[in-house]
């Protein structure tokens, strides 16, 4: 059984229609540009895939809170709340700095009240004016236990805004480099690396600096973490965007996509296997015109 805190409780954002946002499409190069779907057909999609996946979390008792997108002001990034919001387990409720403007309307007033009632709030994103941001847990990585996490740099991720969420947390964050195929900067920590049952899954390929790797391992070995190794390919896939939850009886859960659960080795299945049971989602176009998987769509509550 891990030792790591996990939630019991999940957040998701059904959004109000199921537009990809161009300006993401600049900094996130997962998501696909095959316009060759039509914006009706597209919606249909992804309301099934939202819908499926919330009855699936609620068959295996995950507490699941849904909230429903008001408007049309925000469009499909808004299945990802995790990236504007995040809980910490000392009752702790942060807003974060968002890269991509259009992203920002998703931090809605109401739903921030909501959140932080009898809480403390930490409001990071001021920081926009600064241009420095930090997109929550798609941009950290984080073991609530040891209060240690990860982050790779990109145009989302600022270190400087990783210092400052430091300062007001009292967390400590490995900060380093991490790039895909073509040297690009990948948008966020959660399609690189996840934390479950002990083990620490990262895409060994997308860390190119010898030091990077290193510091990561040392950091594993100091947290009790096994590493685990995945290459581009299964990353690509999705096979570290994955979150291990607890459900209302208290059985360990790690969620994660039909997709890159199909694509594991058996032998990483078996490890991830071991103290949790893996629940499986299908979220074929959230994944492809999203650009994000099973973890991008949830936000942990505490």
């Amino acid at each position: 059984m891990s030792n790591m805190t996990i939630a019991s409780q999940v957040l998701m954002v059904r959004p109000y229609r199921a537009l990809p946002n161009a300006a993401s499409s600049q900094t996130n190069f997962f998501q696909s540009s095959d316009n060759s779907i039509s914006e009706k057909e597209l919606n249909n999609l992804i309301f099934r895939e939202f819908d499926q996946m919330v009855n699936r979390l609620l068959k295996f008792d995950v507490d699941v809170v849904v909230k429903e997108e008001p408007d049309l002001t925000s469009g499909l990034d808004a299945i990802f709340p995790n990236n504007w919001i995040s809980f910490l387990p000392d009752a702790t409720t942060i807003t974060y700095p968002m890269l991509v403007e259009h992203r920002r309307l998703e931090r809605r007033e109401e739903w921030i009240a909501e959140f932080s009632m009898g809480r403390r709030h930490i409001d990071l994103s001021y920081l926009e004016s600064e241009e420095l941001f930090l997109e929550g847990t798609g941009s950290l990585v984080i073991d609530h236990s040891s209060k240690r996490g990860f982050a790779n740099r990109s145009p989302r991720t600022s270190e400087k805004a990783v210092r400052i969420f430091e300062e007001k947390t009292g967390y400590t964050v490995l900060v380093f480099d991490a790039v895909d195929e073509k040297g690009r900067p990948i948008y966020h920590t959660n399609v690189v690396m996840a934390l479950v049952n002990d083990h620490a899954i990262w895409c060994t390929e997308a860390v190119g600096l010898e030091d990077d790797r290193r510091k990561l391992r040392n950091q594993f070995e100091l947290m009790g973490l096994s590493p685990i190794e995945i290459d581009y390919n299964l990353m690509r896939k999705f096979a570290a965007n994955i979150l291990q939850v607890e459900s209302t009886k208290g059985v360990p859960l790690i969620i994660m996509s039909y997709e890159s659960l199909a694509n594991l080795p058996g032998t990483i299945r078996r490890q991830l296997e071991n103290a949790s049971d893996i629940l499986d989602v299908h979220i074929p176009t959230v994944e492809r015109y999203g650009g994000g998987s099973a973890r991008c769509m949830l936000a942990e509550v505490f």
